[in-house]
């Protein structure tokens, strides 16, 4: 695995350090900097060079060392596809990978010491994100809209909302079916910022859709995806009534 480390002048000879273990585990260290030190220097430069390297795949993982790591994460953060964290203890430096998909770990060169460090940072690149787990793929996935809603132009942002009122005998098949569409439409399009299947609390047989697509083309290749064909052919029996409440841009609503 490539890592990209990177370090101002308060995480300069920590960054040596990490950088020596990292190779010794086997790992090829991609350095930014920085590469003499240099009382002046400022973190945010090494952040985001560490952060650029992971968004551009020029490095699978990032580590970064400024004075307390929280800057560092601050800037990195500020970068799409970045995950990155301060992490001062083990479990954190692994269950952030695991669990939430950290990709660059902040650590802080005035902060902790260097024999906790070593096991920190053993602890975050043997890690794997455990994508089996449903969980955690929907967790990153609503982390991964949030950052699109962050970074799209809000007048490309499409919003379609739609109430359906189905039998009582069949609430749960068209729940259920409509869950499945759902986690599907999340999982293989990442046009699809956001889409929740929302029961009525009035009427427990009405259901609302609340969409959000990048743009109208993505809104128009969800209409053509296979599951959703699938979904309209199960559920098109269970359903009484079906109401467009929006679909429009979002700067309207």
């Amino acid at each position: 695995m490539r890592i990209a480390i990177g370090g101002d002048h308060a995480g300069y000879g920590l960054k040596n350090t990490v950088a020596g273990w990292v190779k010794a585990m086997g790992h090829e260290v991609l350095d930014v900097g920085a590469h003499a030190y240099d009382a002046l220097d400022d973190y945010p430069d090494f952040a985001a060079a560490v952060a650029e390297a992971v968004a551009s795949r020029k490095a699978e993982r990032g580590i970064v060392v400024c004075g307390s790591g929280v800057g560092a994460g601050v800037t990195a953060n500020k970068v799409p596809g970045v995950r990155a964290g301060v992490c001062h203890d083990t479990y954190s430096a692994h269950q952030g990978v695991e669990h939430d998909d950290l990709n660059v770990l902040c650590l802080g060169g005035r902060i902790i010491g260097v024999e906790p460090t070593r096991e920190i940072v053993a602890a975050y690149v043997n890690a794997k994100f455990v994508s089996g787990e449903a969980k955690y793929v929907r967790r990153l996935n609503k982390v991964k809209a949030v950052e699109a809603l962050g970074t799209a132009k809000p007048g490309d942002l499409q919003v379609l909302i739609v109430t359906f009122e189905v039998k009582p005998e069949s609430r749960q098949a068209f729940y259920e079916a409509s869950l499945e569409d759902a986690r599907n439409t999340k999982a293989n399009e990442p046009g699809c910022l956001r889409f929740d299947v929302i029961e009525d609390t009035q009427n427990p047989n009405k259901f609302v859709f609340y969409e959000v697509y990048r743009d109208a083309d993505a809104m128009k290749a969800h209409t053509q995806a296979p599951y959703l064909a699938k979904w309209v052919e199960a559920t098109r029996p269970l359903i009484v009534q079906r109401q467009l409440v929006r679909g429009r841009n979002i700067t309207k609503l």
